[in-house]
């Protein structure tokens, strides 16, 4: 029987949650994307099964996953609980696994060895690539890099209604001092003021300032941009740009403005 290749269907349709270091591995298939293995046999795949239909009935679903070699995990007393997913973390260059459940895979087999095909490996072997790098260090804030969080950023803050309007300002990288601890992924963070306008029938006029926390700064190597905003935009109100600046929370970090 020939062995039906389903490293060839699923490999190219894995992405990376993260950044190198810390990143998990999915499968993001396309809509309703299928392939076809012979006259009336199909495989259906989602993101953690393949389902198998002949001559449009369904034989049943393979259990679809994805393993790094050293899962993170937390517990006590020999017992563990997986933190995140047994899909990372990983860098760039690490070997991980594809996984096969093989639950129904012998009555499916069966149908199968009637069209000539057959499936007998279970697991295959990947090297990620492609993941983005965190920011750790100003160096890598090109002038591409600093438009692209830019414009992201701003695009997110740009929030207008009947009665308050949102304005983006400037952006300041913060950069972790040399032996300071952090709690972030990335080493670098960014700290973006904005101008608030409200004008409503309850509150009147007023102008505030703000500044919005954004970590976890990764840049992709097609030069994307990710990150993170941290729970809720607000760091307090204050009566101008520069007062919101001078309460930024930058202890064990440089504070530069960049944009």
């Amino acid at each position: 029987y020939q062995e039906v290749d389903i490293y060839g269907m699923v490999k190219d349709y894995i992405v990376y949650e993260g950044g190198s270091g810390n990143a998990y591995a999915n499968f993001a298939f396309p809509d309703n994307y299928q392939k076809i293995i012979a006259d009336k046999v199909y495989f259906k795949f989602s993101s953690s099964t393949i389902n198998i239909v002949v001559d449009n009935q369904s034989l049943g679903s393979i259990g679809l996953s994805l393993k790094a070699s050293n899962p993170e995990y937390i517990g006590g007393n020999g017992l563990y609980f997986n933190i995140k997913g047994t899909n990372g973390p990983l860098s760039n260059g690490d070997t991980y696994s594809i996984e096969l459940n093989d639950y129904n895979l012998s009555s499916i087999n069966n149908e199968l060895h009637n069209y000539g095909y057959t499936i007998e490996k279970t697991t295959y072997e990947h090297t990620a690539s492609g993941i983005g790098e965190y920011v750790n260090s100003e160096k890598q804030m090109t002038s591409t890099a600093i438009d692209k969080f830019f414009i992201g950023i701003s695009e997110e803050l740009s929030k207008t209604s009947d009665t308050i309007k949102y304005t983006p300002l400037n952006m300041y990288l913060l950069e972790l001092k040399d032996g300071e601890t952090h709690n972030y992924s990335s080493k670098c963070r960014i700290y973006f003021t904005y101008q608030v306008d409200t004008n409503s029938s309850w509150f009147g006029k007023s102008t505030k300032y703000y500044y919005a926390d954004i970590n976890n700064l990764i840049i992709n190597p097609d030069g994307s941009v990710n990150y993170e905003f941290n729970s809720g935009y607000y760091r307090g109100s204050y009566d101008s740009e520069a007062e919101a600046v001078e309460n930024f929370e930058s202890n064990g970090y440089s504070v530069e403005k960049i944009k």
